[in-house]
């Protein structure tokens, strides 16, 4: 009846959903403004590692 979710079966929605509480907890965490978060994202390895985005070719958000 219930069966676990899989990456394929995760909605794009939750998944941005995830991405967008994430930077926010990096931007308190860090102190950053909105700008700066934004490119950490985009040429940061560590940001999108703990975001789990290393594998998109573009970054699920920008400005």
């Amino acid at each position: 009846m219930f069966r676990k979710n899989t990456v394929q079966q995760l909605n794009l929605q939750d998944l941005t959903v995830n991405v967008l509480v994430g930077l926010h907890i990096l931007k308190e965490n860090f102190s950053v403004s909105d700008e700066d978060l934004i490119g950490a994202l985009n040429f940061d390895m560590r940001f999108q590692f703990a975001l789990g985005t290393t594998s998109y070719e573009k970054q699920p958000v920008s400005l």
